[in-house]
């Protein structure tokens, strides 16, 4: 080998087992006033062949490290991988089965809309000369079309159905209507020694785009939440609501 020139050279295999994972090439050369280098010994031979094989193992073992820090890591992401599908499947199976009771619940109450309104329609075909009692049947009727339509919507949502096309809603006209539907609270509040006074001021507001029976629900709570709120009130109070497209309690 032209770049050890004259010299004593050795090559040895780093060994681990019984595999060759690595060689290692040594050479003496001559020294000053020697004519030839000095041979290796068999006393350096073995010593080397012991460090090489100490040096295999270690590098065997460094090697067998890597890959078992690298089999933990991809281990650890297999498991958070299916600690997420799991959490996902948890959820989803949650949500299916929230959608199923809901889903039977508004198809039950449905029904029991439906035989409400059954029997309301039948009451104001024989109510012909009793105004007061047919406006009372009107606003059951109203109350029993928007509580089945509620249920509609429910089934919608737990089967992932559209909602219905958004339409041009009066607003006016729903105060007047969410003041007769909320009547019956109003009367029970004053039955308690609350005072409720409440005005219907129509303006001029123009047509809200939605659906006529969530927008009503939306008004019926503004209207509940004020009774409820001066209810709660320990001595009694009166209060003054103007539902011209709101609610307020004071």
């Amino acid at each position: 080998m032209p770049r050890i020139g004259s010299a004593s050279f050795l090559c040895l295999p780093i060994g681990a087992g019984d595999r060759v994972i690595g060689v290692i090439n040594m050479a003496k050369r001559k020294g000053g006033g020697e004519a030839h280098p000095q041979p290796f010994s068999a006393i350096d031979l073995q010593f080397l062949n012991t460090l090489m094989t100490s040096i295999g193992y270690a590098v065997d073992n460094a090697r067998l490290l890597d890959e078992a820090q690298e089999s933990a890591r991809r281990l650890q992401t297999v498991v958070d991988d299916l600690k997420a599908t799991q959490e996902q499947l948890v959820r989803g199976e949650t949500l299916r089965a929230i959608g199923q009771l809901a889903s039977g619940m508004a198809h039950h109450l449905n029904n029991l809309f439906a035989v409400i309104l059954g029997r309301t329609e039948l009451l104001l075909g024989t109510t012909t000369e009793a105004p007061v009692a047919r406006r009372s049947l009107e606003i059951v009727r109203r109350a029993a079309e928007d509580g089945a339509d509620v249920t509609r919507r429910v089934q919608r949502f737990s089967r992932l159905h559209p909602l219905s096309e958004p339409v041009a809603v009066d607003v006016n006209q729903l105060a007047e209507s969410v003041v007769e539907l909320t009547r019956g609270r109003q009367d029970e509040a004053q039955r308690s020694g609350h005072v409720i006074d409440v005005t219907v001021e129509p303006g001029a507001v123009p047509p809200a785009i939605g659906e006529t029976a969530p927008v009503r629900e939306a008004l019926m709570n503004l209207m509940l939440n004020a009774v409820d709120a001066m209810l709660k009130e320990a001595a009694p109070r009166s209060g003054r609501g103007s539902t011209a497209g709101t609610c307020v309690a004071p």
